[in-house]
């Protein structure tokens, strides 16, 4: 991988897959949050009004119990709409 000055990212690999998950890694590490977006998530804490959630990496978002169809405190993921987010 090479870094640009400008910006640019240059992803070197020897084969197309780890090129892919490379590229992928990069795309979800600026990715921004979406709201009403789904995603699917490790369960990081369980609140009164809903459930918190990594929603991509280092970027946690609050999904309610209403909206979300597995958001148990015995569950380590849980997918919903994002109702509000916010980066650590």
């Amino acid at each position: 991988m090479k870094l640009v000055p400008d910006g640019t990212v240059h992803i070197y690999a020897s084969k197309e897959a780890g090129l892919l998950r490379a590229k992928d890694m990069i795309e979800r590490m600026f990715q921004e949050i979406e709201v009403n977006k789904v995603y699917t998530g490790k369960v990081v804490s369980i609140t009164a009004f809903g459930a918190f959630m990594e929603v991509l990496p280092g970027k946690d978002g609050l999904t309610s119990r209403t909206s979300s169809k597995r958001a148990t405190s015995s569950l380590p993921s849980a997918s919903g709409s994002m109702k509000k987010a916010a980066s650590k």
